[in-house]
């Protein structure tokens, strides 16, 4: 008998997150699992191609605050086996209806999606959302983190039992030769830089960085967001315009990879990031500022990539003059990646634990 799964997230905007939901819903939907993919805000839906052959809601909601009786309606409705809840605004929310309304009705699994304590410290209501997740995410069954770092945040910082916490990473899909975007036929070095345009993802202090960087090279930046207007203003600030390309929203970012030297990261906080993954399974090298989430557990130095620890962006630029000397081996960073990262390898460790979850009605150990 197939087990229902309600996956909730809170939108399927272009990122990382709204991804890595339709790549695992896509990969569960099968004879032993009946997957119902929810929104709270549907509108501008990036992956309407991705989900076309999944079970689809739009709760029709701007925010998860103002989608509670919404969500309760429909798990109330729809009797699922497991709750698989997204990213900490959604967690909050699930874990006080496990709490009050839904105790022992169904099996309630979270994805965090960030480092909780970095990312919180710098929000506003970040005392709030600490005090939440300390009084309720133990009401979960079983909370997934994309990694080792973020199971010892919750459990040291949030005190979460370390009995429901599950590392599970981010998958990647494992694609066959990629014909390259060719970014400019004079450029000797193309680098590449793929997210939401926002402040804690870090794009200002990589260009702050291209100012650094002599030679003949050429920065494409994939994405949008509400710090396009301040990133173009920055590069003729830096005196850098020339080399920067802002491509926009970009669907099949695969041909990009391809046609780059390196992939840049300059995130302040990251659950686990995708764009290591993406990058590493075509073989190509990551140059990121070490920040929480993104760590040696995601790049190994002169391997897969060069992590800079400190926050100087010359230091940066200097990281991506000494990468061009470091003989990296693509089909080597290939294999790291794949070998602990690949779809099939991910949507088993998923399957096993809904699983145990919903045979033995048991928190996994």
């Amino acid at each position: 008998m197939q087990k229902k799964i309600i996956f909730l997230v809170p939108n399927l905007f272009y990122g990382g997150a709204s991804k890595v939901i339709t790549l695992i819903c896509n990969n569960l939907c099968n004879r032993r699992f009946k997957i119902l993919l929810v929104a709270v805000n549907g509108e501008n839906n990036f992956y309407t191609q991705d989900i076309a052959q999944l079970n689809f809601i739009d709760l029709k909601k701007k925010q998860v605050k103002v989608a509670a009786w919404a969500i309760y309606r429909l798990i109330k409705r729809e009797k699922p086996d497991i709750v698989f809840s997204n990213g900490q605004d959604l967690n909050i929310l699930n874990t006080f209806f496990k709490k009050f309304c839904f105790v022992n009705k169904y099996q309630l699994v979270c994805r965090e999606t960030s480092v909780l304590s970095g990312n919180n410290n710098n929000t506003k209501l970040g005392n709030l959302y600490n005090w939440l997740v300390k009084k309720l995410y133990n009401n979960a069954n079983a909370i997934i983190c994309q990694s080792a770092q973020m199971k010892n945040d919750l459990c040291r910082n949030f005190k979460i039992q370390s009995k429901i916490l599950q590392v599970i990473p981010n998958p990647v899909e494992v694609l066959n030769a990629v014909e390259a975007e060719h970014f400019n036929t004079n450029a000797e070095l193309k680098l590449l830089l793929i997210g939401r345009l926002v402040p804690e993802k870090g794009f200002l202090r990589i260009l702050k960085a291209m100012k650094y960087l002599p030679g003949n090279w050429q920065l494409v930046i994939l994405g949008d967001g509400p710090q396009l207007n301040e990133l173009n203003k920055a590069t003729e600030k830096f005196g850098i315009t020339q080399k920067i390309i802002f491509a926009g929203l970009v669907k099949n970012t695969a041909q990009y990879i391809s046609g780059c030297n390196f992939v840049l990261s300059g995130s302040y906080n990251e659950g686990f990031p995708n764009i290591v993954l993406e990058a590493g399974a075509q073989g190509k090298p990551v140059i990121a500022f070490k920040a929480p989430g993104v760590g040696e557990e995601v790049i190994e130095n002169g391997v897969t990539g060069i992590l800079v620890n400190e926050d100087d962006e010359k230091i940066f630029a200097n990281a991506i003059i000494t990468a061009q000397s470091i003989n990296f081996n693509p089909l080597k960073i290939k294999e790291k990646i794949i070998s602990r990262y690949g779809i099939s390898i991910v949507i088993e460790q998923y399957e096993q634990l809904f699983e145990l979850l919903t045979n033995n009605n048991e928190t996994p150990k």
